[in-house]
């Protein structure tokens, strides 16, 4: 068929695996079958505790704390929407239980910094939250794609003397960019570099996820609160 992305066709091999091969479709059918609709614990507690175990296993494999835990997401642009989320609740401005309208605490502007490269989900995010478009600040990358930790120092610290509040980080890039000119160690790098510049400027933390997944949170925000972006 014209004008498509032939997702589908089983040679097509870019961003996610097709469901119609032989062996996506034997999954789509077991998938079908034990699909049960969890919502809360309350309602299918077996599955709560299996996504817990199950995303255990993953910690584990990738070798991350014992203390980090979170959810299975439908997709990534929700988890990071989501961990933007958590990262705002370590300013101690109370937004979950009273929100962001008619208070003036909150005339003052929140900052995320995002690298020029990251993924649009991530500007969506902050205008569903409520921050709008200036609540987020890009920082330009080199020509390896990798965030200037030197200009995001500079950023931070020049919100700071303006009276903007930064608490959340997103390093690395999205999937609209040519993710293979990147090696697993140099994503690290950035994290460990955005990490330390936040922490050391301003008590905040933001690690980049794979695809447009962020995990993002405060110092404030416990590991056990955590809600994570990583997309595996």
């Amino acid at each position: 068929m014209p004008a498509l992305t032939h997702w589908s066709h089983p040679s097509f091999f870019a961003y996610f695996a097709t469901s119609t091969s032989a062996p996506g479709i034997f999954g789509e059918l077991l998938s079908a079958a034990f699909d049960n609709k969890a919502m809360l614990w309350r309602t299918s507690p077996a599955s709560t505790e299996l996504e817990e175990v199950t995303l255990d296993w993953l910690r584990q494999m990738m070798g991350l704390d014992a203390g980090m835990t979170g959810i299975i997401y439908d997709t990534a642009s929700v988890s990071s929407m989501h961990a933007i989320a958590a990262a705002r609740e370590g300013v101690e401005l109370r937004i979950r239980e009273e929100g962001m309208s008619g208070r003036a605490r909150i005339c003052r502007c929140l900052r995320v910094y995002v690298s020029e490269q990251a993924h649009s989900s991530i500007e969506k995010g902050v205008i569903t939250l409520g921050l709008g478009q200036r609540g987020l600040r890009k920082i330009p990358t080199d020509s390896e794609f990798r965030m200037d930790v030197k200009a995001l120092a500079a950023a931070i610290e020049e919100d700071k003397a303006n009276g903007i509040v930064p608490f959340c980080i997103v390093a690395t890039v999205g999937t609209d960019v040519n993710f293979e000119h990147r090696s697993g160690s140099e994503i690290s790098s950035d994290r460990r570099a955005a990490c330390d510049v936040a922490a050391r400027g301003c008590g905040l933390c933001g690690l980049g996820g794979g695809g447009a997944g962020v995990a993002a949170y405060s110092q404030r925000v416990r590991a056990g609160g955590f809600s994570g972006g990583q997309s595996a």
